[in-house]
């Protein structure tokens, strides 16, 4: 009897449910697949956020030529190979180990003021400027005559090359030679500062024309001629030149080598020797999810870099303090800059994740009205 009963109370169940399951069809399998919308929305999200955010991190570092570029800054009061290879060193060990593989260095550049012409020009300042020629030349434009090397004789010939108006100014041309002097002095142990002075001959070798497409390459330096006039004096020319790194470093080196016990050369302009490493982040290898590490690793290097050398917050220069002995000989000073685009790109990514945790935190409410209309 029991058994009966039962079999009737489950058709009944079946029935009624079939029943109920004719009207309402629609409306559960409508629910179910806005369930199913819902999570793969909820989930899908993040991970869309995540690829957008990337690959607008990644254009931000691709935007300018330069917006993924490290600029380091020195300058030395002191300057010989040893001296330029210590520096590097420290810092690029320094970057190296915040940062990893995530950066190269791109281009080193030394420049010097301490040249003139021989016999004396009034009124006229000279600017060397020594890099890898063979690094730089894709980036030298058109170039009349050939690229400048290091010569057999470092030691009293280097070889140069100038932009055509340069060349126009100081009456010269491909195969003309120049004279040149540069004063120094250097710090003897016994014997205290002890002045001289030294002459190299300079040969013309190569013409080159900077170009919009290039610019970018050497951060600001155009080559060109400069007039300029000091309120109440007379007109200043500025001629910069452009020279083999090695070679200018190997004119100074030996320089050196013909007093004992010095650790460099020494220059009476109140700059120094400029030292400049451009350092380059590969935007290949971040990722949004690694924004705040990048944020970090940047705040590492700052911190670091202060607690070593000094004060250095928006690129205000400071005195050496660490205790490198040749650092402090040659009373070298140093600033850094990051790219601005990763400041500027983290606000806007704060915003966007603001944005992104309203709309998922939305989403539930948004489908619960939905369901009570239906």
């Amino acid at each position: 009897m029991n058994q009966v009963r039962n079999r009737f109370l489950t058709s009944t169940v079946m029935t009624l449910a079939a029943w109920q399951l004719r009207r309402t069809w629609f409306l559960l399998l409508f629910i179910t697949l806005g369930t199913i919308a819902a999570i793969v929305i909820v989930c899908a999200i993040p991970l869309l956020s995540n690829v957008m955010t990337t690959a607008g991190l990644r254009s931000t570092l691709k935007a300018t030529p330069d917006s993924a570029d490290i600029a380091l800054n020195t300058s030395t009061n002191g300057i010989s190979t040893p001296i330029v290879q210590n520096i590097h060193n420290q810092f690029d060990s320094l970057f190296h180990r915040y940062l990893g593989n995530t950066i190269r260095l791109e281009q080193f550049a030394v420049t010097s003021e301490d040249f003139s012409f021989y016999p004396s020009q009034q009124h006229t300042v000279l600017t060397v400027y020594g890099t890898s020629i063979q690094q730089a030349a894709p980036h030298l434009g058109p170039i009349q005559g050939r690229l400048a090397h290091i010569t057999s004789n470092p030691a009293s010939e280097i070889e140069l090359m100038m932009t055509p108006d340069t060349a126009h100014q100081l009456g010269v041309r491909i195969g003309s030679t120049l004279h040149f002097s540069m004063n120094y002095f250097v710090m003897a142990p016994g014997s205290g500062a002890q002045q001289s002075s030294a002459m190299i001959t300079a040969h013309v070798v190569g013409l080159f024309t900077m170009t919009p497409t290039n610019a970018a390459y050497w951060h600001g330096e155009d080559f060109a001629p400069i007039k300029f006039a000091v309120e109440g004096s007379t007109t200043f020319h500025q001629y910069t030149l452009l020279v083999p790194d090695n070679a200018l470093l190997a004119f100074f080196d030996h320089i050196r080598s013909t007093y004992h016990h010095t650790d460099a050369i020494h220059t009476f302009t109140p700059g120094g020797y400029g030292l400049i490493w451009h350092y380059h982040l590969d935007p290949s290898q971040f990722a949004s999810n690694k924004l705040d590490s990048l944020v970090d690793q940047f705040a590492g290097i700052q911190s670091t870099t202060d607690s070593l050398y000094g004060y250095l917050e928006n690129g205000v220069s400071s005195d050496f303090t660490a205790p490198y002995p040749i650092l402090l000989t040659s009373n070298s000073q140093a600033r850094f800059s990051v790219p601005m685009e990763i400041p500027v790109f983290c606000r806007n990514f704060a915003v966007a994740s603001l944005w992104r945790v309203f709309l998922l935190a939305s989403l539930p409410y948004l489908f619960s009205r939905l369901f009570s209309s239906l």
